[in-house]
């Protein structure tokens, strides 16, 4: 197991640049889990990495993880 921890920005165009090292680690059928902050809008912006994620590793799969603020 590992964690990695990737942030700053998002920018679709480079996101076999920032994911693939990350994905390639996590093997073939990777889970990932996707830490996120949940504002109220945390299903939608785990679709987003949802969607990136397996445009890049198709067969990873992701988990949403989400932290909800009071």
């Amino acid at each position: 197991m590992a964690v990695h921890l990737i942030g700053g920005g998002w920018d679709e165009d480079v996101a076999s640049l920032v994911y693939g090292p990350f994905l390639a680690g996590a093997g073939r059928d990777g889970v990932v889990g996707c830490l996120l902050v949940d504002e109220g809008d945390g299903d939608e912006q785990f679709v987003r990495y949802d969607t990136v994620l397996r445009a890049v590793a198709p067969r990873c799969r992701p988990v949403p993880l989400l932290v909800l603020t009071v």
